[in-house]
């Protein structure tokens, strides 16, 4: 599955745009592998780290990995750099909002988080936070 992150970050960087918009003329882009609000609750209820629920893990791990590349400014847009934390949020989202789907919801997410991001990282010699 570690061979797989990095393609899902390419493949996200289509869903999450830095703060200028790169769109088409129209004001649209395309979303690969577009998860509903209802597919992903059925998968959430899978064990963890298995199955469909570790895939949706990792499709959001890529899209927040390729958010934090593409995005000025930016370090890290989950300040507590807690996944679990952020599918917690998305079960919530999902929950309120059972006909949306994910990519709508990390857009709200990384709006919401986007004023308490970690811009930079203060020690480049330290080592990343590997809190799960």
């Amino acid at each position: 599955m570690k061979k797989l992150l990095p393609i899902l970050a390419i493949l996200a960087t289509a869903a999450f745009c830095p703060p200028a918009m790169a769109v088409d003329a129209h004001g649209l882009y395309q979303t690969f592998h577009l998860i509903t609000c209802e597919a992903y609750a059925k998968d959430r209820k899978q064990p963890a780290n298995t199955g469909m629920n570790a895939i949706d893990a990792i499709y959001v791990s890529g899209c927040l990995s390729a958010y934090n590349y593409l995005t000025p400014n930016n370090y890290q847009i989950v300040p507590s750099n807690n996944i679990g934390a952020v599918m917690q949020w998305l079960d919530e989202f999902c929950k309120n909002n059972p006909k949306s789907n994910i990519e709508i919801a990390m857009l709200k997410l990384t709006d919401d988080l986007y004023p308490h991001r970690v811009q930079e990282l203060k020690d480049p010699n330290a080592k990343p936070d590997k809190k799960k």
